[in-house]
């Protein structure tokens, strides 16, 4: 297919051909020569009866923050403090803003899921709203990817600062890309966990931004949201393939806030970090129980 047109269904099944995918059933939206839209599902792995799909599934799930009250960015509760006097910035703030930023995921995520719940049982709704959940998906991933290269900027800015005794000039790793291009630093030792999960969300960011015939493909979760992407490097045929990458969205959640929860106690457990929980004593009890680490109070 070097150097010709390239028909997204044919690059879709060629790489659920592969088990490039992990849902179970897409609903595919494909275009013919009349211009038409037309339906069609298609199928990778073990197929699911329809009735086995139990409403429980649908059950929302949330990227965890430190979120106690309203959607206030003021409204957070860190038991950590971080520098606020570095060459990039504050990274106090900059913490807190990222705990305002998975609020807004969380809107969107419900979104995705409502939107999917509303073209579910319809095989007609699925243009209109399939679409718009797919927009919201879209986001979510966009959202999710900076987080996660911020957050990979403030570990690499406090190992630094902790190693050399000084901060650095530049940081580097900044961003996936560059963690995943230097596995052996700091940061990536750090993460070692996640750089499977790293590389699957920079992908799908990726395809999301530059791949053309992931635009054209109009592909959705069928039992549930899902993340899929048609991935053409380059958007060059005679540099690449087409490559889809699939996965559940309560599977990307589920592994950001593994990620999230490494992140989110290597920081709080670094040196740099100065504790915001009350000195305890004799004659003093706390009122309740410290809140969880991660939980959504």
């Amino acid at each position: 297919m070097a150097g010709g047109p390239l028909p997204a269904a044919t690059g879709i099944d060629e790489a659920l051909q592969q088990g490039r995918i992990e849902n179970t059933l897409m609903a595919v939206i494909s275009r013919k020569s009349s211009g038409k839209c037309q339906f069609r599902v298609v199928a990778s792995g073990r197929r699911v009866q329809a009735e086995e799909s139990a409403l429980a599934m649908f059950s929302v799930p949330r990227i965890y923050s430190r979120r106690i009250l309203g959607n206030s960015y003021l409204a957070f509760s860190l038991d950590f403090s971080l520098p606020v006097d570095t060459p990039f910035g504050n990274l106090n703030r900059m913490y807190m803003m990222i705990q305002g930023r998975l609020e807004r995921v969380n809107q969107r995520i419900e979104e995705a899921y409502r939107l999917f719940e509303a073209q579910k049982d319809s095989p007609l709704a699925l243009k209109p709203f399939g679409m718009c959940e797919a927009h919201a998906t879209e986001e979510i991933v966009y959202w999710l990817r900076k987080t996660a290269d911020e957050l990979i900027g403030i570990i690499q800015i406090l190992s630094v600062r902790i190693k050399m005794e000084s901060y650095p000039t530049a940081v580097n790793p900044d961003c996936i890309g560059d963690l995943l291009n230097d596995t052996a630093c700091p940061v990536g030792q750090v993460l070692k966990e996640h750089l499977v999960f790293l590389k699957t969300l920079n992908d799908a960011s990726n395809a999301y931004k530059h791949s053309l015939v992931n635009t054209e493909t109009g592909i959705i979760g069928k039992d549930e949201p899902c993340v899929l992407v048609l991935e053409l490097k380059w958007n060059d045929l005679n540099r690449s393939q087409p490559r889809l990458v699939g996965v559940t969205l309560r599977k990307v959640i589920d592994q950001f806030n593994a990620f999230l929860q490494t992140c989110d106690e290597w920081i709080a457990k670094c040196p740099l970090s100065r504790s915001n929980r009350p000195i305890q004593t004799d004659s003093t009890k706390p009122s309740a129980e410290p809140p969880d680490h991660l939980g959504v109070q």
